[in-house]
């Protein structure tokens, strides 16, 4: 249900290691598969944490994904810009001096907001402005009451994914900070 949200926005509050990020890697990818010509952007805290994801995560999804090879990536394959066809997938972190990229953007998903740094973060919503879509998603495990994600899922409609307890089967919703 998430991954299928039409909103433009969508948040969500997470706990460690529940496949959030591994979602909205094939959400994103997804929307580049279908909106040939279009740009994406995903944000994790630092580019030590992009590396990591791009070696441990997205390269292993563009291996083993027919749809991805297919379109192929017109040999442009580095842990900062891969290619699906005639999309392109920007990886980013948010701190340093040039994190935020000057590239116009459809679709932005923003991995542990709370790790993140905002300033860099609204630099990237900005590329979003002259795009028909302006797709953002946000995750991110809560910090602070009222800051980062907390504060994208207050302001919102507040929906609720059930999660299904693996050891008794009953379905709840996740209460901030019992379940972290």
């Amino acid at each position: 249900d998430f991954a299928n949200d039409k909103h433009r926005i969508v948040a969500a509050e997470k706990c460690a290691q529940i496949g959030f990020t591994e979602i909205l890697l094939r959400w994103i990818l997804q929307f580049l598969v279908t909106h040939q010509g279009s740009q994406a952007i995903f944000t994790q805290p630092t580019a030590t944490d992009v590396g990591k994801f791009a070696k441990s995560r997205v390269d292993i999804v563009f291996d083993e994904c027919p749809v991805i090879k297919r379109l192929g990536t017109g040999g442009i394959d580095s842990a900062q810009l891969k290619k699906i066809g005639t999309s392109f997938l920007n990886l980013s972190g948010t701190f340093g001096t040039r994190a935020a990229i000057s590239v116009p953007s459809d679709a932005n998903v923003y991995d542990e907001v709370n790790f993140s740094n905002p300033k860099v973060l609204n630099q990237y919503k900005s590329r979003l402005q002259h795009s028909e879509y302006k797709l953002e998603r946000c995750i991110s495990t809560p910090t602070v009451p009222g800051y980062g994600v907390s504060d994208l899922v207050g302001r919102s409609d507040k929906k609720r994914i059930m999660t299904k307890c693996s050891k008794c089967g009953h379905q709840q919703t996740l209460s901030w900070p019992f379940n972290v």
